[in-house]
């Protein structure tokens, strides 16, 4: 391997890239979309873990900023035949910003959310995960300015979603939430989902905001996606983030939105059992 640095004068700050089917007009089942992806912008990206080809198609291929194939033929890890649905790009791609993380998505194969007239929602992502470099900016983890050590710590949080997806063909809004910081500082390291029955679907969407309520991707990200699921209930969905982790103030919050992608009959409310591990900065 090699020795990981920083530009000077850059800082590191967790971010997540998502293309999302929902917003691809005319897209459809058993389609192959060639060099399709979401561009990077306010600042370089660095590409370290990619999830969600179960989601929207049975084979990808990834290519560099400069349209260069990263594998010699389609992958098909994260479809039916192989439920793995992530993968570690090691060592990281580097992203300038304005350019694009460039996809082919062989066989599109879409999931449904519901319908509701003639709005059909769908729960398909490619998720690209890694870290923003941005000019003077402090990287994650920000520092302390005092000694400390570090307590693993949890935060419990259920989360009940009171709402459909949409009203009479309407896309509803978010339900925005904020879990206070008390006592100490907080890193959160990893956020956990106890989905309500085993390989369970996204139920929602989400969008992390850090301390000062700047989004930490660029649109909404699906529960599955984002959040670390039981292996022994989902398809392998290890997802530990943020990485590397956020740190929240004493008498802050942990500020996210919540998008429902529950349609009737489904009975509300729905509840989710939500887990933020971490460690609490003790002054020494």
């Amino acid at each position: 391997m090699y020795d990981y640095i920083t530009p000077p004068g850059y800082g590191d700050t967790f971010f997540q890239y998502v293309f999302d089917a929902q917003n691809q007009s005319g897209i459809a089942n058993g389609q192959t979309l060639l060099q399709v992806g979401p561009q990077v912008i306010n600042g370089d990206f660095l590409l370290r873990y990619w999830a969600g080809l179960s989601t929207i198609a049975q084979g990808l291929k990834i290519f560099d900023w400069q349209s260069r194939s990263r594998s010699s033929d389609f992958m098909t890890l994260g479809t039916n035949a192989n439920p793995f649905a992530n993968m570690v790009v090691a060592p990281e791609l580097w992203y300038p910003d304005a350019s694009y993380i460039r996809q082919d998505l062989q066989t599109v194969a879409l999931i449904m959310a519901g319908t509701d007239g003639s709005t059909t929602l769908y729960k398909s992502q490619m998720v690209f995960s890694g870290v923003k470099w941005k000019s003077n900016t402090i990287s994650d983890l920000v520092p302390s300015a005092y000694k400390y050590y570090e307590k693993p710590y949890c935060i419990p949080y259920t989360l009940s979603i009171n709402n459909y997806a949409t009203t009479g063909g309407v896309v509803n809004g978010p339900m925005q939430i904020q879990v206070k910081i008390q006592d100490f500082d907080f890193e959160l390291r990893r956020v956990e989902l106890a989905q309500q029955s085993a390989q369970q679907s996204s139920q929602f969407k989400i969008t992390l905001y850090d301390n000062n309520k700047m989004a930490r991707s660029n649109i909404p990200v699906l529960s599955n996606m984002f959040f670390h699921l039981n292996p022994q209930t989902s398809s392998g969905e290890f997802n530990f983030w943020p990485c590397p982790p956020i740190l929240f103030p004493v008498n802050g919050a942990i500020y996210f939105d919540i998008w429902s992608l529950l349609f009737s009959p489904t009975a509300l409310p729905q509840t989710f059992q939500l887990l933020f591990h971490g460690v609490r900065r003790i002054p020494c």
